[in-house]
């Protein structure tokens, strides 16, 4: 049986809420998971033959308790072959609400909607330091128009101002979801990424600020890229090309200044620093952080001087990196600013298979906890392919610990400052 005769048998059947999930939703809605060979988090955005791709979520915690999460939701187009990039495929941004800490949500409503096309996407959602929520998303419009837009709410997402342009607007500016950013001083930053060139696409970053609390921006003057490349990319694309910086995020270190990593075909998570705030950035260099070709999200442990990342851990040895390869998503804490990253611990791994992956994850720690959500997709091709959205809620101290249970078997001892 195909997948999509799969998922025709379950609407019939009452199975399949396409909406999301909710209290009582039964594991038959969870397809992807089973493909790919279990998941540990649990399923926000049930994915359907018609709403395909769900996920690059963001979380947040509102005064009363609440917890709010925004993710994208992609409706597959009737002519696939017409529409190969996904990522263009007709999407709105939407919202699902908790009042259990995770353990169960609000089916998905309709949030926002893109004003200059059919694509809204990548949220990214923030607590300003005057006590507003901030969000940002992208409107992508075609493979060389997009921008990334602002709104804030002084009532705790009841309501929205108007969309204010934080990118420039005549050509293809865009950034990962959950990648808005408060320093302590209430500065607002948002690493944006534009293309440099198209085939192959070449990305590089640049920040986009804002100093009162998001009712205007500015951006920084300085392009930031990579110019490294692995020796399967360049085999592919000509040494001519070179690498870029992209789908970045960014956390403040507890001494004032700022890390931020970027996705890359260099082979490693690349590593830049700012001791101005964000204006200016040092050239990126590979942190020690093995990494297939997917972004990888930052953030401070809260009280500490702790960095936590989580992203695509390709490998253990370069010889073995694929250029694709998005199958294990693994943590790791560095105590030192983000120059040595130890407690490296696997989250999730999957079954390899054409267009199976884990990834685009985010973070939000509170309480003690840290949830995170990631989207995992699986198929053959882009006419049966299904990505949808996972929340995990694990407690700090899981990241610290110095051996992985999850899985029976696959256990190795970590040392510490590796």
């Amino acid at each position: 049986m195909t997948m999509r005769s799969l998922l025709r048998s379950l609407f019939r059947d009452g199975l399949v809420l396409v909406m999301g999930m909710t209290a009582g939703v039964t594991a038959q809605t969870d397809i992807v998971a089973r493909e790919l060979g279990g998941m540990r988090g649990s399923l926000i955005g049930a994915a359907s033959a018609e709403v395909a791709k769900n996920g690059e979520g963001t979380t947040l915690r509102l005064k009363d308790g609440r917890l709010l999460h925004l993710f994208s939701r992609h409706q597959r187009p009737g002519n696939v072959e017409e529409h190969p990039n996904t990522d263009l495929w007709p999407a709105v941004i939407a919202e699902t609400v908790s009042t259990d800490n995770g353990l169960t949500w609000s089916a998905p409503a309709v949030l926002f909607r893109s004003t200059t096309g059919r694509n809204a996407m990548q949220p990214s959602l923030a607590r300003l330091a005057n006590g507003a929520i901030g969000v940002t998303y992208s409107r992508i419009d075609s493979l060389s128009q997009a921008t990334k837009v602002f709104r804030s709410s002084r009532d705790e997402g009841a309501s929205w101002s108007a969309e204010q342009l934080i990118s420039p607007g005549d050509s293809y500016w865009t950034g990962a979801h959950d990648r808005l950013v408060v320093l302590s001083t209430g500065r607002v930053l948002y690493p944006l990424h534009t293309k440099l060139e198209v085939q192959p696409e070449r990305m590089a970053t640049r920040i986009a600020y804002s100093d009162d609390h998001g009712q205007s921006w500015r951006l920084a003057p300085q392009l930031i890229e990579v110019r490294d490349a692995i020796p399967e990319f360049l085999a592919k694309y000509g040494k001519r090309h070179l690498s870029g910086f992209w789908e970045a995020s960014i956390a403040e270190r507890a001494d004032g200044s700022l890390l931020m990593i970027g996705r890359t075909y260099g082979g490693y998570l690349y590593g830049s620093t700012s001791t101005d705030k964000g204006l200016t950035w040092s050239v990126p260099v590979p942190t020690s952080l093995m990494s297939s070709a997917a972004p990888g999200r930052l953030e401070r442990v809260p009280g500490t001087n702790d960095l936590l990342v989580v992203w695509n851990s390709c490998c253990l040895d370069p010889a073995d990196f694929v250029l694709g390869n998005r199958l294990t998503l693994s943590a790791a804490i560095s105590q030192d600013g983000g120059r040595t990253w130890g407690w490296r611990r696997e989250i999730e791994s999957i079954n390899p298979g054409a267009l199976n992956g884990v990834h685009y994850p985010a973070l939000t720690i509170d309480g003690g906890r840290v949830y995170l959500t990631y989207r995992a997709n699986s198929g053959s091709d882009r006419r049966t392919s299904l990505t949808q959205e996972y929340l995990t809620v694990l407690p700090l101290a899981w990241f610290y610990a110095e051996r992985d249970l999850h899985r029976p078997g696959a256990a190795k001892s970590v040392k510490r400052g590796q």
